[in-house]
């Protein structure tokens, strides 16, 4: 009943097989859409995130689509009903960068992605399922992202009150 569906794209998980999957909630498994080789899927995964290569490197990104029809009819003729999705779609990338965090795992979240191309990739019509986001995940680099933030404690300024 939950409106979003995930799409895993596999390129460096150890025991799962490179290319494009999907996620059955029911039987809480992996089904194999295309197998493809881990160089495509990376190539795959920047072409989604409009050519982000830094988040085509993740070891799998996740597209986030929505089944609008399964929300649309819990909040019948309610104004509400595709905001909630947005919400559950923001809910799910908190949980996933908290628990990528927990295994020490570098992770994104993005918007930024090339809707036409991923729904014609996954054969959605945009209407009755559409992408509302993609995340991803894998080992952290030695070397620090010029992206990645720096945090610093706070040291007030002489002479500020």
């Amino acid at each position: 009943m939950h409106p979003v569906e995930v799409y895993p794209l596999v390129s460096g998980v150890e025991g799962v097989e490179p290319g494009i999957h999907h996620y059955n909630g029911r039987d809480h498994s992996l089904e194999l859409v295309e197998a493809l080789p881990a160089d495509d899927v990376a190539a795959l995964a920047a072409d989604f995130t409009c050519g982000q290569n830094y988040f085509g490197s993740a070891h799998v990104s996740f597209v986030m689509t929505a089944r609008f029809p399964r929300n649309h009819w819990k909040y019948p003729g309610q104004q509400k009903a595709y905001p909630v999705i947005l919400m559950d779609a923001a809910h799910l990338s908190q949980t996933h960068y908290l628990v990528a965090t927990e295994l020490g795992l570098g992770a994104y979240v993005t918007v930024a992605i090339n809707t036409l191309a991923i729904e014609a990739r996954l054969g959605l019509d945009g209407v009755t399922e559409g992408v509302v986001a993609m995340a991803g995940c894998g080992k952290q680099r030695t070397r620090r992202s010029p992206f990645e933030p720096r945090y610093e404690p706070y040291v007030p300024r002489a002479g500020r009150s």
